[in-house]
Formats: C-alpha cells, sequence, structure tokens
C-alpha cells in the first residue's frame, strides 16, 4: 500500500516507527506485554512539525502503542 505511509522496524534492542504524517504534539508511549493490555506509560515522546520518525531505544519485546496527549502544545 503505497499511501499507507507507516512502518515499523524492531531490532537490535530498538523500535522505529516511520510515517509520512505524525502530527505534532506530546505523546505517551505504552507498551503491554500482549495485544489486550494492560498497557503502560513508559516514555513520553516530543513530536515537532515535519517528524517522520520516532525512535525508541532499548526497547524490550512489547506491544507498543502511542497515543496524543489532548491539549499538547506542538513542540518545535
Amino acid at each position: 500500500r503505497p499511501f499507507a505511509g507507516v512502518a515499523q522496524h524492531a531490532g537490535d534492542g530498538s523500535f522505529t516507527l516511520s510515517a509520512r504524517l505524525i502530527t505534532p504534539g506530546l505523546y505517551d508511549v505504552q507498551a503491554a506485554p500482549s495485544m489486550m493490555g494492560p498497557y503502560r506509560t513508559v516514555a513520553r515522546l516530543p513530536v515537532g512539525w515535519g517528524t517522520r520518525e520516532l525512535k525508541l531505544g532499548k526497547a524490550p519485546p512489547a506491544y507498543y502503542r502511542f497515543n496524543r496527549r489532548a491539549g499538547a502544545a506542538a513542540a518545535r
């Protein structure tokens, strides 16, 4: 799907998420041992305008999700 615009890569103990468009703001990075959860916040990432890639170093095997915090101002 050439216009889906989302790719992920996990390896060497890190996790990278690439996307064509990531809305600027503050994101909670949440991890869980299974798809059903329970998810817990493990990091917070500020995302600025033009960001196309999010990297997590030292990411253990888990299911991850990125949730934009409501009302979070865009990082510059």
